[in-house]
This record gives structure tokens, C-alpha cells and sequence, in this order.
């Protein structure tokens, strides 16, 4: 499936190594996406790539939870910093993220069909 889309960088906040990407897309407008400052070694498009919302466009049409705003929550998680820096395998993660997004269209498509969309070009 091919997706074409435009993005712009809106803003870049070195201090804390984060940016904002505003995506375009013609039929589902705009979306702003933040992401972490691509590392030496990491490619900007591709990154901006990974972070893409197109998922996010076609699963639009599904029915969403009755969320309400102000509503609050707890949420209790843990994480463990790596004792040194790894390097990164650029290939390997590009790989794994197409991987990822085949699972999530795969996922989206098969959510669809199940309520009755037709998915053009399949």
C-alpha cells in the first residue's frame, strides 16, 4: 500500500532532544507528531518515517471510546537505563519497523473488513 504525505518540522528543542513534525496528508489533513531528535547514525527522514501517523489515517473511520476531557488516572510502570550506550543497527531497526508497520496495517485491515469497510485496492 502506498502512502504519499508531507511533513515540516515545526520545532526542534535541542535541551531536552525532542522536535515536533506537522504530517499532511490530502484526504486526512494535518497531524502533529512529537519525536525524539534522530542520534548520529539515525537518518532524519527515516525517523520521521517511523514516526508517521498514516496507521492512524485509516483506522479513522472505526468507532472510538466515549472519552471524556479532565478525566484523570494512575498509571504505575518501571524501566531500567542501560548501563551503556548500544549501538544502533540502522538496518536492523528500519527492518523491524517495516515489520511493525505490516502488522499494524494487517491488523487495521482485517478490523475493518470485520465491520464491513471495503479496503480500496485489495
Amino acid at each position: 500500500m502506498e502512502v504519499k504525505y508531507t511533513y515540516k518540522i515545526l520545532k526542534v528543542d535541542k535541551q531536552l532532544g525532542v522536535m515536533d513534525i506537522e504530517y499532511t496528508h490530502e484526504e486526512h489533513g494535518v497531524c502533529i507528531v512529537a519525536m525524539h531528535i534522530p542520534h548520529e547514525g539515525e537518518d532524519l527522514e527515516n525517523t520521521i518515517h517511523q514516526y508517521s501517523p498514516y496507521y492512524l489515517w485509516y483506522i479513522s473511520k472505526i468507532p472510538k471510546l466515549d472519552i471524556k476531557e479532565n478525566q484523570t488516572g494512575n498509571i504505575k510502570t518501571s524501566f531500567q537505563l542501560p548501563n551503556e550506550v548500544i549501538p544502533v543497527n540502522i538496518e536492523e531497526q528500519y527492518y523491524r519497523a517495516e515489520e511493525e508497520r505490516e502488522r499494524i496495517t494487517d491488523l487495521v485491515t482485517n478490523i475493518l473488513t470485520s465491520n464491513g469497510y471495503k479496503i480500496k485496492g485489495s
